[in-house]
């Protein structure tokens, strides 16, 4: 497999971590550049790339790998030599966080943060959000949204959600959804569940949740109403949306309440992918496809849950 063809397979999987375009990949002197044939400062930002992936692609990060030391020598480099600082910093960056040298990380992003690039404050909000610490997490994904970047709303909410502020939790779920953050609506359906103990309500959300093609939201909707007939129903209303199901090895593997474990998703969307007689929903154990991006209907703002409650019973009834 050429270099190329391995970082295109890549970079729908990591573009969260990684800051280029594949409009750059296009340029035919990449892959020389890569082999070390045309001599360009770009060179050790690809070389590192090359190494990064490797690493993101083994399921255990050993920090004195080969492709370690060659991922952090090119970057290295690359941050002496290139024009393109901000983006080696940004790698580097991510490349701490993925190796779980925090320090190091947190010294980066906040070179970053100095530039005012909002993928620096969420990122570190995300970093923080690792290690628990929520309210570091708020201030730095706030801190994002007031360079009009949204795309935190949902874990603010999460944040709020483990601090135990659970009015601020709905708000700023209720502010993800408007979004069309579709993990948004599983998430306040938890609260409502395990917290407020209103199954009505839960289920509700729940429902749209799987509707919108939020799948995690099959595990939760079950522990109230184990029927999987209902579920095929959402599923079907979903596609008839439009909405496009996708699944990856993650559908599998749940954090919730600060505990990590593997979730029965398995065995179950390939059970509920027998029942639908529709090509557009077909499970294939442990095989990832392309993530696609869904569109919902709006559900109006609310702050309290008595709002929210009132809110959802008028969007659903």
């Amino acid at each position: 497999m050429s270099f190329i063809k391995e970082i295109y397979e890549n970079i729908t999987s990591h573009t969260d971590i990684f800051d280029f375009s594949k409009q750059e990949l296009n340029d035919p002197a990449i892959e020389k550049i890569f082999h070390g044939n045309i001599n360009d400062t770009k060179q050790y930002y690809y070389i590192a790339l090359y190494y990064l992936f490797q690493l993101l692609n083994t399921t255990t990060v050993i920090n004195n790998s080969d492709n370690h030391k060659l991922a952090l020598k090119n970057l290295t480099l690359d941050l002496r030599l290139s024009n393109n600082k901000i983006r080696t910093i940004y790698t580097l960056a991510n490349y701490y966080f993925y190796v779980k040298n925090y320090d190091e990380a947190i010294k980066y992003f906040g070179i970053g943060i100095k530039f005012g690039d909002v993928k620096f404050m969420n990122r570190l909000g995300d970093l923080y959000h690792e290690l628990t610490n929520y309210k570091t997490a708020i201030e730095y994904y706030k801190m994002a949204i007031k360079k009009k970047d949204y795309s935190r709303l949902n874990h603010i909410g999460y944040c709020y959600d483990r601090l135990g502020q659970l009015d601020k939790a709905i708000k700023y779920y209720n502010y993800a959804i408007e979004t069309d953050d579709i993990f948004a609506l599983d998430n306040i359906g938890i609260i409502y569940h395990y917290c407020s103990q209103n199954i009505v309500v839960a289920l509700k959300y729940y429902k749209l949740a799987i509707e919108s093609g939020n799948l995690f939201a099959i595990e939760h909707y079950l522990k109230i109403n184990n029927n999987l007939d209902n579920i095929v129903k959402c599923i079907k209303t979903g596609i008839s949306k439009g909405i496009v199901y996708s699944f990856t090895t993650k559908d599998f593997i749940r954090k919730e309440r600060n505990n990590t474990y593997l979730c029965d998703n398995q065995k179950l969307l390939f059970r509920v992918s027998n029942m639908i007689d529709d090509n557009k929903f077909k499970y294939k154990p442990l095989i990832q496809h392309k993530v696609s991006s869904c569109k919902l209907d709006k559900i109006p703002i609310c702050d309290s849950n008595n709002q929210i409650t009132s809110c959802i019973n008028s969007r659903l009834n």
